[in-house]
């Protein structure tokens, strides 16, 4: 899978074409040309930090320009500059507070693992200063739900909005049709998404539970995190992406990265 197709189709805007091309990885003589040739005089750059914005691709722009030796307005260079800054400092917490979280599961024996955000990151980029995470997401067993809430909220997380009472039979039901839930640390600003299925369809990804064989993902310090394999983590990216229409960039780009990376290529 490759970028390079979005950079040659017809009829995209030129501010579109040169993100599209800041995309593609890893860095390369092929990307650099890319870039260069997306680069247009007229080219709109308000309009091209929105499309940075939308796309949620501020790293990897910052870097492909950076690489490329192109230089923008001042203004825009700054708003990147600013951009890729609060990125990073959102996914070093999240890497803090996934460590955090994932000692204090393994302390109460409940088996979890993260998908997508840091530990994406560290496969596909080897780097947390090019994929923009908005939050921390992780899958446990549909019968882990209530304990994993439990745990959550001794860790400071609050389900939001407000979940019924375990003994409801509105949580039954709620469990039973919905696949995840959004809870927010009011000290911090870190949302956790927690997951017990990774798809709405049920016969998507079958498979794939917090009991799937993992691989662990290493972060600063020696430091681990558990996510799925790459070819388990791989189905779940185009899954995901194809779900959301691949609507953004950041998800096409990912998977790209993903499978260009030599380890990713044995495995896949």
């Amino acid at each position: 899978m490759s970028l390079s197709i979005l950079s040659r189709a017809p009829n995209l805007p030129s501010e579109f074409e040169l993100v599209a091309a800041c995309c593609r990885w890893p860095p390369s003589n092929a990307r650099s040309g890319a870039i260069a040739r997306a680069l247009n005089p007229s080219l709109d750059w308000d309009a091209f930090l929105r499309v940075v914005k939308r796309q949620r691709v501020a790293g990897l722009v910052r870097d492909g320009l950076a690489r490329s030796g192109i230089s923008c307005p001042l203004r825009i260079s700054q708003e990147l500059e600013r951009m890729v800054a609060e990125m990073v400092r959102q996914n070093l917490k999240h890497a803090a507070e996934s460590i955090r979280i994932q000692r204090i599961f393994v302390d109460a024996g409940v088996p979890l693992l993260f998908v997508k955000g840091v530990t994406l990151a560290q496969l596909a980029y080897r780097s947390l200063a090019l994929k923009h995470s908005w939050d921390i997401d992780l899958l446990v067993a549909p019968n882990s739900v209530p304990r994993a809430l439990e745990l959550l909220a001794q860790a400071g997380y609050q389900p939001f909005p407000a979940l019924p009472p375990l003994t409801d039979k509105a949580f039954a039901r709620w469990l039973r049709f919905a696949r995840e839930y959004i809870l927010f640390h009011r000290s911090n600003s870190v949302h956790v998404e927690i997951h017990w299925r990774l798809t709405d369809n049920r016969y998507f990804l079958s498979g794939l539970a917090a009991g799937s064989p993992t691989q662990l993902v290493c972060l600063s310090d020696g430091a681990k995190l558990r996510t799925l394999r790459n070819d388990d983590l791989f189905a779940y990216l185009c899954v995901h992406g194809a779900c959301h229409a691949w609507s953004r960039l950041t998800w096409l780009a990912d998977v790209a990265a993903l499978m260009a990376h030599d380890g990713a290529r044995a495995t896949l």
